[in-house]
């Protein structure tokens, strides 16, 4: 996201989702960061995110 542009609600994106994807895929919750933790070279930990969500 822009760092200049308006903060999105989840209501915002369940909207935006609907009408494009199956009903069932869109998600109830929503967690908002205002950073990823990062590897080294630069990559997002997004699996040490979806345990610590799934695990």
């Amino acid at each position: 996201m822009a760092p200049d542009a308006d903060p999105v609600t989840g209501d915002e994106l369940r909207e935006f989702c609907k009408g494009k994807i199956a009903h069932f895929k869109i998600p109830r919750n929503y967690k908002f960061m205002d950073e990823f933790s990062m590897t080294s070279p630069g990559r997002s930990r997004c699996g040490r995110f979806l345990l610590r969500r799934w695990g």
